[in-house]
């Protein structure tokens, strides 16, 4: 629980009625029937600090 709102589900598979994948999903409140999608390099970042992201950046793009 963070500031008393329970955490979501996260990396959540989404099926259709008959079982069949439909997608997956960052965030889940299943309760409230809310997705929460997160966009941008920075969620895999897992703090590293702006020079490391940049190495990481150029490794990726083959710089």
């Amino acid at each position: 629980m963070i500031h008393g709102v329970p955490e979501p589900e996260t990396k959540v598979d989404v099926l259709d009625g008959e079982g069949s994948f439909i997608g997956r999903v960052d965030f889940l409140r299943r309760e409230f029937g809310v997705i929460g999608e997160c966009d941008g390099s920075g969620k895999y970042l897992d703090g590293a600090d702006a020079a490391e992201a940049r190495r990481r950046r150029g490794a990726e793009q083959g710089s």
